[in-house]
């Protein structure tokens, strides 16, 4: 690593640096990865995986993980195996056999002509919601013993459409006052974006400090409105999976008569939960947004003074914090503080980490796939 550093301090190209990695540094830390890398403890692994991670820094790339290296070279080792019929382990693996069970109940390929197996693979054609949903996994035997694979799981996405289609009732506000739309999505599953058209098609409702739609919820925060507000709003819900969209009924926003809001501090209606789970690698999004008069400003901090990395993104005015490749040192408390001239509120939360699922032994390799 000395070296690696030494060698970036020269302004040595990307190119060169992930050379010398892999030829000196991953030869180093990975060599032998097959024997032991199933075996390894968690204290070793999570040492080994830190200086991958600040060897990604320095390289300025993303590197493959430990566990990624073991699993790559073990399935490549296999293939080795059962290419040559003279290895030692040939007939101990190439006797290997499978069976596939679907929510803990074995799968009874000679009843359904849909399924077979081929290579171990499950292959499933026509898939039917009803028959094929939920919890698949593969048990794999042979002389020496057996072993149960990982869990996978079958979940079909789908976007019913709004149950009324009427006009809805309509929000009545005054002016400077901060107001919810909900949106309130149909029964769903899959990914979904939401959006909100104004009045009519395509006048979408543009995201600036004083308007904000939640990803989370689907609503639409006004924190501040204005004459220029007043109409009617439709939400729109995008299913990311099927690319199906809905739209709902629209919502008239009405002005009430009796005068202006005054001023008022901040009030925070949309904030993370006070508990987020994140696994390694992922990319965390957290939202936070105020009604306010005036219009409150969003901003981010951790508590402990740690600052935040370059790679951290502040995005629709700051109403979005979004961590891309999460790893452990980004877990920890995070506050979001809204501010006017009339004062301040701030939401608090902390986000976990969740390493990937630790895989002490790799025999074989077992691919469910979908057609």
């Amino acid at each position: 690593m000395y070296y690696l550093r030494r060698l970036r301090s020269f302004n040595i190209c990307g190119k060169l640096l992930r050379l010398f990695y892999q030829s000196v540094v991953a030869s180093v830390l990975l060599h032998a990865v097959v024997c032991w890398g199933g075996s390894i403890s968690k204290t070793d692994l999570s040492q080994l995986e830190k200086q991958i991670r600040r060897a990604s820094s320095v390289v300025g790339t993303r590197l493959d993980s430990l566990a990624a290296v073991a699993e790559r070279r073990t399935l490549q080792k296999l293939e080795d195996i059962l290419d040559n019929t003279r290895h030692p382990l040939y007939i101990v693996i190439s006797s290997q056999e499978s069976r596939w069970s679907l929510n803990g109940t074995l799968i009874d390929l000679g009843s359904d002509y849909r399924r077979h197996m081929s290579g171990g693979s499950l292959i499933i054609r026509n898939l039917d919601k009803d028959q094929d949903s939920g919890m698949y996994q593969c048990t794999a035997f042979n002389t020496l013993g057996s072993i149960l694979s990982r869990r996978a799981s079958i979940h079909f996405a789908y976007l019913d459409s709004f149950k009324t289609q009427s006009v809805r009732s309509a929000v009545n506000v005054r002016e400077g006052q901060g107001v919810v739309l909900l949106c309130g999505a149909p029964p769903h599953s899959g990914e979904l974006i939401f959006a909100w058209i104004f009045n009519e098609y395509p006048y979408s409702v543009q995201q600036d400090s004083r308007r904000f739609i939640s990803q989370e919820t689907g609503s639409l925060y006004i924190a501040k409105v204005e004459p220029s507000d007043v109409g009617n709003y439709t939400c729109v819900v995008n299913n990311t999976v099927t690319k199906q969209k809905v739209l709902s009924s629209p919502t008239p926003l009405v002005l009430r008569s009796d005068g202006v809001m005054g001023e008022y501090e901040p009030k925070i209606e949309v904030h993370f939960p006070d508990s987020v789970p994140a696994a390694k690698e992922s990319v965390v999004k957290l939202e936070c947004f105020a009604l306010g008069n005036p219009v409150p400003e969003i901003s981010w901090r951790r508590p402990s003074g740690v600052p935040f990395p370059s790679k951290v993104k502040m995005k629709n005015s700051n109403a979005v914090l979004e961590i891309p490749n999460f790893q452990q040192e980004d877990a920890g408390m995070y506050e979001c503080i809204a501010e006017n001239r009339r004062g301040k509120n701030a939401a608090r939360g902390r986000i976990s980490y969740h390493g990937k699922t630790e895989v002490k032994k790799i025999f074989f390799k077992a691919v469910l796939l979908f057609l």
